[in-house]
This record gives C-alpha cells, sequence and structure tokens, in this order.
C-alpha cells in the first residue's frame, strides 16, 4: 500500500484525507498551524472547514510537513494556489526523489502565472512524476461519501493511471487524462 502525504487541510484535502482513509489507505493530513492540530486532534474533526465529519482512526494529522512528506510514495498538494510555492519550497529537500506529486489545487501562481503542476514541477519534482486530480467534485459531498467523477491527468499516461487507481476508492470515479496543463487549471469546482 502507497504512503499518501497531503498537504494542507482545507475543505479538499480534509475532504480526500477522510475519504482515502476509509478505504484504507496509509495516509498523513498536514496541517499548517499547531493550533489547528490540536483543534483537530481534540474533536476528531476538521470543525472549520467541514463541520460534522469525523476522522477515521487511519487518519494521521500532523504539523511537521517534513516528516509527513519524508517517506511519502505520494504527495497531495491541497494548499491554495497563492501559497503553494512557499509551503513546497521549506520540504522540497525533503521529498523522496520517486514520490509521485499530485496536485489538486485550483488556478494559477499569482507571480509567475505557471499552474501549480509546473510550479511543482519546476520546485519539486519532474514533469514525470507531476499530476494534476481536477473536478467536478464538492467537498462537503466527496467527504460524506457521495459520488462524485474526477479526472487524473499527467503527461504520461502511466503515471495518470497510477493516480487513478490511487484514488479510485467506492465514492470516487477517476478517469485519465493527458491533459495536463488543463486538468491543472481546473483542478476542482467547489469547497
Amino acid at each position: 500500500m502507497s504512503k499518501i502525504a497531503i498537504l494542507g487541510a482545507g475543505a479538499w484535502g480534509t475532504a480526500l484525507a477522510v475519504t482515502i482513509a476509509r478505504s484504507g489507505g496509509a495516509l498523513v493530513l498536514a496541517v499548517r498551524r499547531a493550533a489547528q492540530l490540536d483543534a483537530m486532534r481534540a474533536s476528531g474533526e476538521n470543525a472549520v472547514y467541514l463541520p460534522g465529519i469525523k476522522f477515521p482512526s487511519a487518519l494521521e494529522i500532523t504539523d511537521d510537513w517534513e516528516r509527513a512528506v519524508c517517506d511519502a510514495d505520494t504527495i497531495v498538494m491541497a494548499v491554495p494556489s497563492r501559497f503553494a510555492r512557499a509551503a513546497i519550497v521549506t520540504i522540497a529537500h525533503t521529498i523522496p526523489s520517486n514520490a509521485m506529486i499530485v496536485s489538486v489545487t485550483k488556478g494559477l501562481e499569482p507571480d509567475t502565472l505557471l499552474t501549480m503542476s509546473a510550479m511543482l514541477s519546476e520546485v519539486a519534482g519532474p514533469p514525470g512524476q507531476v499530476a494534476a486530480i481536477s473536478g467536478p467534485g464538492f467537498a462537503a459531498e466527496v467527504a460524506r461519501g457521495k459520488p462524485a467523477a474526477l479526472v487524473a491527468a499527467a503527461r504520461d499516461d502511466a503515471l495518470a493511471a497510477q493516480v487513478q487507481a490511487l484514488f479510485a476508492v467506492r465514492s470516487l470515479r477517476i478517469y485519465r487524462s493527458n491533459d495536463w496543463s488543463g486538468s491543472s487549471l481546473a483542478a476542482r469546482s467547489r469547497t
């Protein structure tokens, strides 16, 4: 089983973490602030972004991003585009060289106008290891186990197939695409 590190505990990062953990995936959800971590541990949920969605016991949460990524097979970037580079730059040196990096962040980097996939390729891994997941998908519905269809996109079809298999859980139908740029722009529809 692949170890997944999800960076960013907003609605979308939390929804994916809860969904994969319910299906038996080994993963860690990395939060940005110690206060957020304490609140989530105390309540067993992300009351700010997904109130009422309890964490499965298999879900590990941490605010130590370096530890979260150092032995991960897959790193999922779920940080808003305006903060993504700053978040990944500080931990890029700890990302394993063979790790797959998956962006689930919508939009462009404000200063460079790069897609998140292009920015991640520049900072954290070669393009052959970077993919994107796009929607439509609503975080609250995904977290509640409602059916959703998403697209796993990568320049390489084999990588897209790996992402497709990794995220294909009972409630998610994952399609494949080689439209890496378009999927990076679309990323997901709503929180």
